[in-house]
């Protein structure tokens, strides 16, 4: 018997507006977004690196935040605030489970200060007919 297609949202689009809201509610001047901007002092850039199929109707992907910050106790505010994000962001339309791979480590350098979280995302698409 021949499946149905299924047809999957923008995840990065979805991540990002879920994620905002949370910022801007605990954070000033936090932006969350796919690309760094050249002047960015306080980010949080998201990737997708992979995935892989769970069932017929659920895809995991494997996401990575960086957060950037001008100072220490903003870049370990951020990285808390970015974690909370991504676990409210499992409400099933269409992220469905969320699970934190690694924790936030500090990847600074002379360029400032940096965190590296990775998440695992479960989301849900649609059949397609």
């Amino acid at each position: 018997m021949k499946q149905d297609p299924v047809v999957y949202s923008d995840l990065m689009a979805a991540l990002v507006a879920k994620i905002q809201p949370t910022l801007d509610a605990e954070l000033t001047n936090v932006k969350v977004g796919v690309t760094i901007p050249k002047d960015a002092t306080k980010f949080v850039q998201i990737r997708r690196d992979g995935g892989r199929a769970v069932n017929q109707i659920v895809e995991a992907a494997f996401i990575s935040a960086t957060i950037i910050a001008s100072n220490y106790g903003e870049a370990e505010a951020i990285s808390r605030c970015v974690e909370l994000a991504f676990q409210q962001a499992a409400d099933g339309n269409p992220i469905t489970m969320v699970e934190t791979i690694t924790a936030a480590q500090d990847i600074s350098s002379e360029a400032g200060q940096r965190r590296f979280i990775r998440f695992e995302v479960q989301h849900r698409g649609s059949t397609y007919n």
